[in-house]
Order: structure tokens, then sequence, then C-alpha cells
């Protein structure tokens, strides 16, 4: 049997012993009595943040039956094609390297392309008695005034800057390491079997083929692992603990992805550095989400998370561009990302923890 096989039940038996723990040992709380009116009263100034809280169960299960039908089958579609990307291109294809990460790249700016669009499409209609131009006008003014403010007040605030930058450190990491997790684990393969006397041939055409679909599989289990375990000990519940899961989950993130430079010739360390750092991706989203929203005013909130984005975006475009074939630079860009992740630490600790 192969032993990522063995590494999927490990990640998936934790995982579901975090479920037990959280959601069939631990009993919910009892909602307490109240009357007739004030039930109807609490149903009429029901917000999204209360909704699992709501009494009105039925509206509950609409909302998580529409919301969560929705993002599995776009999840699913995404995380199925997201092992084979990188070997369909190379391998399958024969394409060299830059050429892979130029597709890659493409995909990514089409992605970053469409969410500047859908955004507005979350904010409600509102009707106006104002003429059609004289609408368009103020619109325009409000929106150019807007904008200018929201770029003021993230270079006058000193920890939205931290957040732009650990947000650019952090999640450009992760989008890297999607594309370059694949042929470092070939090429730890390759070295394991060198180092055992297995001689290479044709660029290690000999040696058997990764199971990228079970080692994806452990990647998306070691993200799910870090995420139950935030919410199973509550880790998001202030801005103090939250800033503090952050500081530490850069770290152990740096640390991660420092490792299959040092050790690439060990294909076990390498998987499981990248495994860590995948359970580092599922603390991080919750602290992260927590930190913006205590930092970012709700008004001007889906601006400046867009405007958070540019510099990600640049960085991960910039970094794929220049790809060149080889061991060499994947090295360099895991040394990279891992120095930025450690210079977001000191950033965290000196202007959010």
């Amino acid at each position: 049997m192969e032993i990522y096989a063995a590494y999927f039940i490990a990640l998936t038996c934790f995982n579901l012993a975090l479920f037990t723990r959280q959601h069939l040992l631990v009993r919910p709380k009892t909602p307490s009595h109240t009357s007739p009116e004030e039930e109807a009263e609490d149903e009429e100034s029901i917000s999204l943040a209360d909704l699992p809280h709501s009494p009105d169960k039925q509206a509950v299960w609409d909302f998580k039956r529409i919301y969560f039908g929705v993002y599995i089958l776009a999840t699913a579609a995404d995380w199925l094609q997201g092992p084979y990307i990188y070997t369909l291109y190379h391998d399958a294809k024969a394409l060299p390297e830059p050429t892979v990460a130029a597709l890659f790249t493409t995909g990514f700016i089409a992605a970053a392309v469409s969410a500047s669009f859908t955004e507005n499409l979350a904010v409600p209609p509102t009707t106006h008695s104002l003429s059609p131009s004289t609408e368009e006008k103020d619109h325009q003014q409000q929106s150019s005034s807007s904008a200018q403010a929201t770029y003021r007040d993230i270079l006058r605030d000193r920890r939205l800057l931290a957040l732009v930058f650990t947000t650019t450190a952090f999640e450009g990491s992760m989008y890297l390491f999607v594309f370059f997790w694949s042929p470092a684990l070939k090429a730890a393969r390759a070295s394991s079997a060198s180092a055992r006397g297995i001689s290479l041939e044709n660029g290690g055409e000999n040696v058997p083929g990764l199971p990228f679909g079970l080692i994806f599989a452990s990647f998306m289990s070691a993200m799910m692992l870090g995420s139950m375990a935030t919410s199973a000990m509550n880790l998001t519940s202030n801005l103090k603990i939250s800033s503090r899961l952050t500081l530490h989950t850069v770290a152990l993130a740096a640390i991660a992805l420092i490792i299959p430079v040092l050790a690439k010739a060990s294909e076990t360390g390498v998987f499981w550095a990248f495994a860590w750092f995948e359970t580092c991706v599922g603390m991080y989203f919750p602290a992260m989400s927590k930190l913006k929203s205590e930092v970012v005013e709700e008004r001007v909130r889906g601006k400046v998370y867009g405007m958070m984005r540019v510099p990600l975006n640049l960085f991960v475009v910039l970094a794929l561009g220049s790809t060149k074939e080889g061991d060499a630079y994947r090295d360099t860009m895991f040394r990279t990302a891992g120095s930025l992740l450690l210079i977001a630490f000191v950033v965290i600790a000196r202007y959010l923890d």
C-alpha cells in the first residue's frame, strides 16, 4: 500500500476525532425561554452574524442549504483539478516549467479580475428619487472621494499596513505553494531513490510516480485539521487571541516552507512540511478574518479588502512570471516566501499583537 494512504487515513482520523469532540460530545447551550412577542421581534431583527443562533430553525436550514450547496460545488470543481494542473502541463504535455507557470498565472489573473467585478454584486440595490444624470454624477463623486479616503486610511493606519503585508506574505506564499508542491515532491522522491542506490534514468522516469490525488487529499485534510482545531479551542474569540494565533501561525508556516529546502532529499520530510503548512493555512484564515473584521470599518470593508489584494496579486504574478526550469528557482521561491513570513511575524508582533 502506498504510504500516502496511511498518511491520509491518519489525518482523517484526527479530523473525525475533533469533529466528534466538537459536535457530538459537547452539548449545545439550552436556549432561554422568551415570550412570543420577543421571539417575533428577534426574528425580525436577525442579522447574518446571529443566524446560527437564531430560534428560527427553518431560516438557518434554508441559509445552509443555499450557501453550502453553491460553496461545495465551486470548491469541489477547484479542488478536483488542483492536484493535476502541473503534472498535466509539464509531464503529459511536455511543456517547460516557465510555460506552465505562465498558464497558471493566466488563471490566477482571471480569478483576480472576476473577483473585482463580483464584489459589487453583494451590494443590495437601492431606490433613488434623483434624475439619472444627477444620480450618476453624485455616485461617481462619492465613489472617488470614498476611494481616496480609503487609500489615505490604509497609508495612515499602521495596523492596516501590517494586515496588508501579512496578507501578501502568507497568501502569496500559499499561491506559490499550490504551484511548486508537485515538482518539489517529485524531486524529493527522485533524490530519495538516488540515496537508496537506485540509478535514475532520463531524469528519474524509472522512479514510480506520485499519487497526486491522494497527496492533495491529505493536504486538504491537514488544512481542515487546522481549521477545526482553531474552532474547537475557540482561538478567534477576540482580537488579542486572534492576533496571537496569527503570529504563531505565520512563524510555523515560515518554518514549514524552509524545511523542503534544507531536507529536500527526504520525501517524507518534504511531505510533512507541506502538510504542516496546510495546517497553518487552516488556522490562518479564521484568525485573519477576525483581525480584518476588528481592524477594518464595515462601511469601507469591501474597498479595503479589494485594495489589500493589489500587492498580493502583483507579488504572485511577478514570482510566477519569472519562473525558471530546475530546482534552484523553486528553492529560491521557498526561501523568499519563508523570509517574508518571518518579516510578517515581526510586523504582527510590532503592530497587531
